[in-house]
């Protein structure tokens, strides 16, 4: 008989079984060997395959998870352990919820009408725009898409398959958010309903307006703002969305406390360093597959190496500040600050990563993360709102400031007919892309222009996440203040 051949992962298992089986290797560290096997098959991929693009999006798209785990063990390293495990409970939930909702309907709302303005064979079917405007206006004012429920029938293309693993991790982002900050809030099965309401409806409509072909696309040729709204990297969808989802619920199910608290403001606790090293590694980790898994765009459109760069500038931006408040005013050495700082200001990027140059994104950053301390402490012993996770003002800070710093600091040099605007030449020069307050030398500034398509924009989406969750959060805390004996909005 022939013995069979042990693998080398076998042999990887039953190393890390016995060392802490022995007590050799501490079970904390396990954490950090677990996410770097989540790398382990990419050597012999390397080697046995010849690499297309094909391949690219799809090993992208997996590594883009590592995205929305960052954040959630990132806010967990900041929870008190007694809480953590309701926490933790948001990753599984987002990811089935979430997930389910968005093959079911969600990629349908948000891509149903993407066809009508890619004409790449893979999306013809997705022909269908819904817009509550007078039909003479449905061409730039879509609303929702319509087409590709299921993934089903025509829609069941390489091509649709690939847009919907490269924006799942998006959503599942999208839905973790609210999670983690709401868990204290309510009852339980708020999780189920903003997990899905938000994977599910709130954010594929908003990636409509975006991406889909919404009316958020159109706005530089229907209202002469700039190039339109732009969020190259779901900025949008993640944080603004995320945002408005935790406010409404947080407005309608805290309660009010009678007094501002005395004395100094209070900084986030860390509980759990590893978890913050290592959630901070995982989010930069994800970086790569989060853009490079979408096939919005041509793989070579977009100056990737810019892309990083400012990516990882902002973080270290983010970091920045931070770290000079806990050595020279605070004297603690408090890893909650810097770790969220790093993952705000990298947050802060994902909208107009290729259009700013890398001083404005560690600009961006900077400005980001110096404020994240500040904000988190005001929500958190004047306003009520406890924020241990850092997940509720790392979202509103950088989603707002992120998507506003490309009407700021774009320089032109990229962006090109973005989006049907200035195709061979834009404010009279040929060649100029997208363009804010500040842009390079022999280029015209586009203000306020930009900034409006971005300001607007911006606040659109979170109305749209606020108001739809308010529908549903306010009759829910009357009623559930009925049952538990106590008003949501009173102590």
């Amino acid at each position: 008989m022939t013995q069979r051949q042990t693998s080398h992962t076998e042999i990887l298992y039953h190393t890390i079984s016995n060392l802490t089986r022995k007590k050799r290797l501490p079970h904390h560290f396990l954490a950090v060997i677990i996410a770097c096997l989540a790398f382990y098959p990419l050597p012999a991929w390397a080697a046995n395959n010849a690499p297309t693009f094909r391949n690219v999006q799809e090993l992208s798209a997996s590594v883009a998870l590592f995205v929305p785990l960052g954040l959630l063990l990132l806010a967990l390293a900041s929870v008190p352990p007694a809480e953590r495990e309701n926490a933790a409970f948001s990753f599984p939930a987002a990811v089935g919820l979430a997930g389910v909702l968005y093959f079911v309907v969600g990629f349908a709302l948000e891509f149903g009408g993407f066809g009508l303005i890619d004409a790449r064979p893979d999306f013809a079917a997705l022909v269908r725009e819904w817009t509550a405007l007078s039909p003479a206006w449905s061409r730039y004012w879509g609303m929702s898409g319509l087409a590709g429920f299921f993934l089903a029938g025509p829609a069941a293309t390489p091509g649709n398959e690939s847009l919907f693993l490269a924006h799942l991790p998006w959503i599942i982002t999208a839905a973790i958010i609210p999670l983690v900050v709401t868990r204290r809030y309510g009852p339980t099965y708020l999780a189920i309903l903003w997990g899905g309401l938000s994977g599910g409806i709130i954010a594929p409509v908003a990636g409509n307006w975006i991406y889909g072909g919404g009316w958020l696309h159109h706005l530089g040729i229907t209202a002469g703002w700039g190039h339109g709204y732009l969020d190259i990297g779901g900025l949008s969808m993640v944080a603004i969305v995320g945002a408005g989802i935790s406010w409404a619920t947080l407005l309608a199910f805290r309660p009010r406390r009678a007094a501002k608290l005395a004395g100094p403001l209070s900084l986030p606790a860390i509980h759990a360093p590893l978890l913050a090293i290592l959630g901070s590694g995982l989010l930069i980790a994800g970086s790569s597959g989060w853009f490079l898994a979408t096939p919005l765009w041509p793989f070579t459109y977009f100056p990737w190496e810019k892309i990083f760069l400012n990516l990882l500038l902002s973080a270290a931006g983010g970091a920045f500040l931070p770290l000079l408040y806990i050595w020279f005013f605070t004297g603690e050495q408090n890893l909650a600050l810097p770790a969220q700082g790093l993952a705000a200001g990298w947050l802060a990027l994902l909208a107009g990563a290729p259009f700013i140059p890398p001083w404005a994104a560690v600009a961006t950053g900077m400005v980001v993360g110096g404020l994240m301390p500040i904000v988190t402490a005001l929500l958190t012993s004047q306003l009520n709102f406890p924020d241990d996770g850092g997940l509720l003002t790392m979202t509103t800070l950088a989603g707002f400031l992120g998507v506003w710093a490309p009407g700021l600091f774009a320089d032109g040099q990229f962006g090109q007919g973005w989006q049907g605007v200035g195709p061979t030449h834009y404010l009279g020069i040929a060649g100029q892309g997208v363009s804010g307050l500040l842009v390079a030398a022999g280029l015209q500034p586009d203000w306020p222009g930009q900034f409006l398509a971005q300001f607007v924009g911006s606040f659109a989406i979170f109305l749209l996440a606020f108001l739809l969750t308010s529908l549903l959060s306010w009759p829910i805390a009357t009623i559930w203040a009925k049952v538990v004996g106590k008003s949501p909005s009173k102590a």
